[in-house]
């Protein structure tokens, strides 16, 4: 690994995520725009704008419309038919893989504002329970949201 090579770790956790970097023989958690080290997991459309919101801003959409939020977008990754498996989130549908990528995006995007440069490459935790096809679904969410995955683990 280069000098300036970083390798950002994330655990992409079923209600909440967390990112990490190893800097100067020290991890250092990285926090997201709300200043927090910990995201939920959540997904969101926003009914005006229709864009898509990830963790605090999602999760407050869905107090006041329930349909516009995906909750728990991970215990879908696991399932046989998970290319298929299609979620309604407002007038969207998103397989579990390109939900998943959503927040990995966001996620990626507020690491690299928190240490100033491009983080091309990822290790994504999983729960030790998931099939080898969960894995592979969760490596090419991580692969939707612009990262080259080093390394699963459980």
């Amino acid at each position: 690994m280069g000098k300036n090579e970083l390798i950002l770790g994330i655990d992409l956790g079923t209600t909440t995520s967390e990112a990490c970097v190893y800097r100067n023989d020290n991890p250092k958690m990285l926090r997201n725009e709300s200043t927090n080290d910990i995201t939920p997991s959540v997904l969101g459309i926003d009914p005006k704008t229709k864009m898509l919101e990830v963790g605090e801003s999602a999760k407050s959409l869905g107090q006041s419309n329930p349909m516009d939020v995906l909750h728990e977008v991970k215990r879908y990754m696991n399932d046989d038919d998970v290319e298929n498996i299609k979620l309604a989130i407002g007038n969207k549908k998103l397989s579990p893989i390109e939900a998943s990528a959503e927040i990995l995006k966001y996620i990626k995007k507020y690491s690299e504002d928190s240490i100033g440069q491009e983080i091309d490459k990822v290790v994504i935790t999983v729960p030790a329970n998931f099939s080898s096809k969960a894995r592979e679904a969760t490596k090419k969410a991580g692969e939707k949201a612009g990262f080259k995955v080093e390394r699963i683990i459980s």
